[in-house]
């Protein structure tokens, strides 16, 4: 059976609802980064997530 069928009687989740969830999960990645990217005092951290948080943007961007 391909992936993208469902089984008799189940139902199904429109795309926008799925997205709505993706952006709320993201818009919670961006805010965690930004607080701990400000929060972190060892600058090498700091870079790192830094370096996740410009990532967690364009996968934003990508969603939108």
């Amino acid at each position: 059976m391909p992936i993208m069928e469902t089984m008799p009687g189940s139902s199904t989740i429109p795309d926008k609802n799925v997205a709505l969830d993706m952006l709320k999960e993201s818009e919670f990645c961006l805010m965690s980064l930004t607080k701990a990217a400000m929060e972190a005092t060892n600058t090498e951290f700091r870079q790192v997530i830094n370096e996740s948080l410009l990532e967690c943007i364009q996968d934003h961007f990508r969603i939108t």
